[in-house]
């Protein structure tokens, strides 16, 4: 991990912890009582949320290692190991639909090894589908869960001129868990789409081209994603929409055995749902 990115997820961190900061005092929960979901790593990343009271922290370490291979005709396929690892902080506490306090905090690990093969159709076209399956563990209720998901992803690029490029992306998957103490599972589909617009800024940072861009993605889940419920209360997330800014090299580079290319940071909000979140490359 860079400087600069750990700079930003320590600052990501203490600006969500004074936007959430609360001190309502209310009665306590029992931790067994409350059905929560595990998939969240999957789909949402490293960030810091709040959905209902309830608030999410994660960092997702994104390990990977890249081959390609070219076929008879010229066309580059690539073959991508993802090792993604995932440390979550989960704050059990003033939820909207608990009308109650749980003092414990969940603490989690998890990891999604895969595979993605990226497709290139033509020069402006390519295809990534993917598959992942790993365990986790939830240290406070001592729950080990299974997660799970497959799908496919396709990135347009467009050169608009010199300084200007625009990249469209669209992916579908289907993503599930199964919670092996209690026995409770949960399954969705999640649509997505988004646009990415870029400018070569012209700056160098050790003599490597600097470029800058915004970007948009919307996130739809099929059914509505239930983060959590108690008895017969539930926390649904159905559209999310999200907005941010990057900065990137034109041209990655490896840092300490990693590639660096570029770092983003986009704000996220649905129904019940907000918070950041801090990322790599656009998403498709």
């Amino acid at each position: 991990m860079t400087r600069p990115l750990l700079i930003t997820i320590i600052l990501l961190f203490l600006l969500t912890e004074l936007a959430f900061a609360q001190n309502a005092a209310q009665d306590e929960v029992e931790l067994e009582d409350i059905d929560l979901s595990y998939i969240y790593p999957v789909v949402m990343g490293s960030g810091v949320y709040k959905i209902d009271g309830r608030r999410l922290s994660m960092i997702t370490v994104p390990i990977s290692i890249s081959s390609g291979r070219l076929d008879k005709d010229g066309a580059k396929f690539g073959v991508k190991w993802l090792v993604p690892v995932t440390v979550g902080y989960d704050e059990v506490e003033d939820y909207d639909w608990l009308e109650g306090r749980n003092d414990e905090q969940l603490v989690t690990l998890s990891a999604m090894p895969g595979v993605e093969i990226s497709i290139p159709l033509d020069d402006t076209w390519i295809v990534r589908p993917f598959a992942q399956f790993g365990p986790g563990h939830d240290f406070v209720a001592n729950e080990v869960f299974v997660l799970g998901a497959i799908g496919a992803r396709l990135l347009g690029t467009w050169t608009l001129d010199e300084h200007w490029e625009v990249r469209w992306g669209a992916s579908a998957r289907l993503a599930g868990e199964l919670q092996l103490k209690s026995g409770r599972e949960n399954s969705f589909g999640l649509l997505e789409t988004g646009v990415d617009l870029r400018r070569d800024t012209r700056l160098e940072v050790a003599e490597h081209r600097i470029n800058a861009g915004v970007y948009y993605r919307l996130q739809s889940y099929y059914p509505e994603w239930t983060v959590g419920q108690l008895l017969t209360d539930r926390s649904e997330i159905n559209d999310v929409h999200e907005f941010g800014f990057s900065v990137g090299l034109l041209r990655p580079r490896k840092v300490f055995g990693f590639t660096f290319g570029r770092v983003r940071l986009g704000y996220k909000r649905g129904t019940g749902f907000k918070g950041w979140t801090i990322g790599t490359e656009f998403p498709f």
